[in-house]
This record gives structure tokens, sequence and C-alpha cells, in this order.
């Protein structure tokens, strides 16, 4: 059975609450604005070194001075200091601070050592189940990725590309909605505040930052060094030597079209199409059934991450493997158009939310999405299916949990008006 929602508890119980936009970090002796430690990292090298010398972390104070803040690892790149969530302790934050994560029992995460990613104090390795190098000569295909050892590969499990999706989704914070002023969150945010997780992970032995490219907006100030950017990452591609090199792109799909090659997938802000057959689409339209529904219409966004081969001498992309999310209009992921109508119901009402993501696992009971901004944390459930046996024992055995652990829900029966959200009814 599941447990409480980590750090859900008695307001009184929970330290003192700050902003986000204040939020206060402790390095070394020194406590300073996180706003200015991530604007100004030079200002603080000392207190870095300090700090790793002495503690071996930084502490964060988003719930007051306690005796046991949550900690921080320190880390360097490219010769500066920055701070990032430690392994597996996202929970201990307070659910409006930028390190909170969902773990345990309420994120689709797989247990620390039991799957595809590995977090350390050093950064974050990620095997993924798609080869990214392999082998061409002759009549064999055979992966060459081999980041760990015999023995450590054979322990580790691997991830898929819909694993890896919400890895990163929930790494940059974009499951998550605190934005009471109900602006509307833009591809260009979510590509900024995926520039962490990117530079910080490796994945099958190499630099994400190398092997997968994240579309960037178009614009024509920008545009010829994204262009010679995008130019770099193809050249990264290809075959030499029998082995084949693939990479990663990851975008926002503007339209799927038949054309000569099968057919072309477009993405939103590039240029150059990639190109899939109709068997591939023919399966994947059963795999990601939300994303390739009706839903997503004209306030739904579809997210996709490709692993992509360049065809010799044509230079043609061909997609040799892919999955596709369904979010709303500010990319936060959901799994139907009932959801996607309670996202944006949630916003509007300038809730603040999370939404777990489920990574590889199908058969974990989540709520579908998770109120942050009452004490303890609300619960919301879409019950979009009607009818269908197996769909109502699951709904029946969520009931049972959630009743026992005394939780506060807000159901949504979609044969029935939607229920008010708002805070202050």
């Amino acid at each position: 059975m599941k447990q409480p929602l980590p750090g859900a508890g008695p307001a009184s119980s929970r330290g003192a609450r700050t902003p986000a936009s204040g939020q206060r970090v402790q390095i070394a002796d020194r406590q300073v604005p996180l706003a200015l430690v991530r604007r100004s990292p030079a200002r603080y090298t000392y207190l870095f070194a300090k700090a790793r010398s002495e503690d071996g972390c930084a502490y964060c104070m988003c719930q007051g001075s306690q005796p046991r803040m949550p900690r921080l690892v320190i880390r360097a790149r490219a010769g500066r200091f920055h701070l990032a969530g430690w392994p597996d302790e996202g929970s201990q934050h307070a659910h409006h601070c930028d390190f909170f994560k969902l773990d345990g029992e309420l994120s689709g995460r797989p247990m620390r050592g039991d799957g595809g990613i590995l977090q350390t104090e050093d950064g974050t390795s990620i095997r993924l189940n798609v080869p990214l190098t392999v082998v061409t000569a002759g009549q064999v295909t055979a992966s060459l990725d081999s980041p760990d050892s015999p023995e450590a590969a054979a322990a580790r499990r691997a991830i898929g590309l819909l694993g890896m999706v919400h890895f990163l989704w929930e790494e940059a914070q974009l499951n998550q909605w605190r934005n009471a002023r109900r602006t509307q969150r833009h591809w260009h945010v979510c590509r900024t505040r995926l520039q962490g997780p990117l530079e910080e992970c490796s994945v099958n032995g190499q630099p994400l930052a190398e092997a997968l490219y994240v579309v960037p907006v178009f614009r024509r100030t920008t545009a010829d060094i994204h262009k010679a950017a995008f130019a770099q990452f193809q050249e990264r591609l290809g075959e030499q030597e029998g082995r084949a090199r693939r990479g990663l792109l990851l975008g926002e799909i503007k339209n799927i079209q038949p054309s000569t090659y099968g057919h072309r997938i477009a993405l939103r802000h590039l240029p150059k199409g990639l190109f899939a057959s109709a068997k591939q689409l023919e399966r994947w339209k059963r795999s990601y059934a939300a994303a390739f529904s009706s839903a997503a219409g004209e306030t739904a966004c579809r997210i996709a991450l490709l692993a992509v081969e360049q065809r010799p001498r044509s230079g043609v992309l061909k997609v040799v493997d892919a999955a596709f999310m369904l979010t709303d209009r500010n990319y936060i992921p959901v799994d139907s158009s009932y959801e996607l109508r309670m996202a944006e119901a949630l916003a509007d009402a300038s809730r603040r939310f999370i939404k777990p993501l489920r990574w590889d696992r199908s058969d974990d009971v989540f709520p579908d999405f998770i109120l942050t901004d009452t004490e303890p944390p609300t619960f919301v459930e879409v019950y979009g299916v009607q009818g269908r046996a197996s769909y109502e024992i699951r709904k029946r055995i969520k009931q049972i949990i959630y009743q026992r652990q005394g939780r506060t829900v807000i159901a949504w029966e979609v044969a029935q008006e939607m229920p008010s959200v708002s805070l202050h009814k």
C-alpha cells in the first residue's frame, strides 16, 4: 500500500514557508539566496569549496532552519559550481521548493539501483534500451553501447524512451505547475529548464548534451546559431567503418503526413523532416493512443522523443524508435482528453499541482494530479472510463487506499459536471 505523501503533515510541523522566489540555501557557514547563487555562482566559489571540504554538501532552507535541512549536491561544471538535489531525497523538500521531487511510492521512478537511471553525487547515468551505436558490417547489427562493466550492465535494467522523457520532465519540474499569474508556459521555457539535466547526464556512455538535440524555438536573430548546432548534431550521426551512430531528438510534433519515404514527422521549429514507416506509425498509435487521439487538438501539445539515424549520402533522418507524450497547453503531461480538461481547469484556477509520471511502469496506482497548495496535499482523480470491469476494479482499489490513508480527494466522474477546483470555494 502506498505511504502518505512525503513531507505531508500538519502545517505547524513543517517549519517556515518561504516563497520560491525568496528561497535560501546554506553553503558552508553562510545563508544566501538561491537566485543569487544561480545568477552569479563565481561569487560563491570559496564557499562552495569550503562546503565540499567540510560538509560534503550544501543545505536547502526551504523549510526553515530545522535541525536536519535537506542536503544539496555541489557539482562543478565547466569550472563553475552549481547546486543539485541530493539523489533520492527530493521529497524531503517543501512542495514549493525548486528541488522538490516526487520520490518513492508516488513516482514511477525506478527504485534506487533497480532501474536504468543511476544518480550519484557525480551526476546521472542513463541506460537506454535503444542502442545509440550499432555494428552494421555484413548482415549483423549489434549494439556497441557498453557504459558499464559486464557485471554492472547485467545488474542494471534499461529504460525505454518514454521513461527517459518522464525522467527529463521530472528533473526539469515540467510536470509541476506553480504559476499563479495564469501566464502560459512556452516551449522556450521548457528547453531552458531541460538544459540542466542535459549537462549533468550521460546516456549509454555518451554525454547527453551531445546525444540529445532539444529543438530550440525559431527566432531570426538566433537562426544561424541553431542551424550550426543542428548541423553539428547531424555530423555525429551516420555510418563509418561498419558502425552506425544514432542520436536523439526531442521536440513538439507539428504534423505527421504521408510521404515518398513512408511518413514524414515534422517537429515545430525544425525545418528538417524525419521519416518513419507505415508499420512504425501504426505501432506507435497503439502504444501511445492518447497522443494520437482527438484530444491532441487546438490546446493540447504532443511531445516526441525520437531515436534517429542518418541515411548514407542522402542525409535523410530515419526514425528508429520513438515515444510520444500528450500534454496540455503548458506542457503538463496528461493521459486523456479528460485529464487535459482537468489540468487546464487547475491552471486557470491558479492551483499549484504536480502530475505524477509512470516512467515505464503501467500498473502502479497513482493519483492523476496532486494539489500542493493545501496541507496536507489533495489528490485529484479523473474517472474517465465507463463500463470496463478492469477499470472499475482499479478505481475501487484507489478509493480503498485513499480512504485508509485519510486522503482528501477531488474526484470527477466524467459523466457528471466537473467539480469546482477553486482553492477558495
